[in-house]
């Protein structure tokens, strides 16, 4: 063979192998996926909670592959889950991010206790002398359920994924790191809850420890998650309708920007007493009031800039 054709010949078979060794470092394709583009599907937990079902709004961005990110997204009291997907959904194509919104409806996560408190009592608001429901009954078993049937739904590679709670949302979703430990959670932004659950042994659940199936270790657990805190500078109505007032709550603070501070210093004092090089970051967002839409963008910004 003359040496012209012998580098031509090499030079093609190089060119194949590294087309060959891309092509294999892309994310796979997933065959066939059940979820596409924008919509809804209904979720039934595992026993015990099979009788309270979700409704699961996603939307799929049109170049997902198997590593794709996953966001979970947890909506505030209004209940309004599909007004929470649809606020992302052109930052989610953006970022080839997986957006998932699950709606605890009234129906089957009614008030406070089953959504803002996980369900962990049967009266969390009174935990000195509520009964404590088994782990599998609470509403913080849900959401990996919810991930993992997500990424079987489309192939996914599960290896965790991010989170954004927003007023109820942020109050359910720092309680479900808090509760919860080996949850799937990554990062996370906690974005103006109306109060917080203090990492305190001495305030009874659900303002601090006391009562509820705490431990040291799991505490620490939860200081050293990628945690961001972040609040309006403008949400500072003491008077708010939504916002909870009384003589404990208020401890914290009279507007959930004084009492988003307040929480920022007891989890650095927390983190110091157990020697904890904790991750969390904090950010006031400048003339933002308590709207979720500006919200839970600056949110998905932080997580996936």
């Amino acid at each position: 063979m003359p040496h012209t054709q012998i580098r031509t010949y090499f030079s093609w078979l190089l060119c194949s192998l590294a087309v060959f060794i891309i092509q294999s470092c892309l994310p796979d394709e997933p065959a066939n996926p059940l979820l596409k583009g924008s919509g809804s599907y209904i979720f039934t937990p595992q026993f015990p909670l099979d009788q309270r079902p979700l409704s699961i709004h996603y939307y799929i961005p049109g170049q997902f592959h198997s590593g794709s990110p996953v966001l979970l997204l947890f909506h505030g009291n209004e209940r309004n889950a599909s007004a929470y997907r649809d606020a992302l959904i052109d930052e989610a194509q953006a970022k080839n991010v997986v957006l998932i919104v699950p709606e605890f409806s009234e129906t089957h996560y009614p008030g406070n206790n089953a959504y803002h408190l996980g369900g962990m009592f049967v009266d969390g608001e009174n935990s000195s002398t509520s009964p404590l429901l088994p782990a599998a009954q609470w509403t913080f078993s849900v959401p990996d359920q919810i991930y993992s049937d997500v990424c079987a739904k489309n192939a996914l590679v599960r290896g965790g994924y991010s989170a954004i709670g927003h007023s109820a949302g942020a109050q359910f979703l720092h309680r479900y790191l808090m509760f919860w430990p080996g949850n799937e959670v990554k990062n996370a932004v906690v974005s103006a809850a109306g109060w917080y659950n203090l990492p305190d042994t001495s305030l009874a659940f659900p303002h601090g420890l006391k009562f509820s199936p705490y431990s040291d270790a799991q505490l620490v657990g939860f200081l050293k998650k990628s945690v961001h805190l972040q609040v309006g500078t403008n949400d500072n109505n003491p008077n708010s309708s939504s916002l909870r007032r009384d003589s404990i709550t208020d401890l914290q603070g009279l507007t959930r920007l004084t009492r988003a501070r307040f929480y920022r210093q007891r989890i650095e004092t927390a983190s110091v007493q157990r020697e904890v090089n904790a991750v969390w970051t904090y950010r006031e967002l400048v003339g933002l009031d308590h709207s979720f839409e500006p919200a839970i963008e600056a949110a998905f910004q932080f997580l996936f800039p």
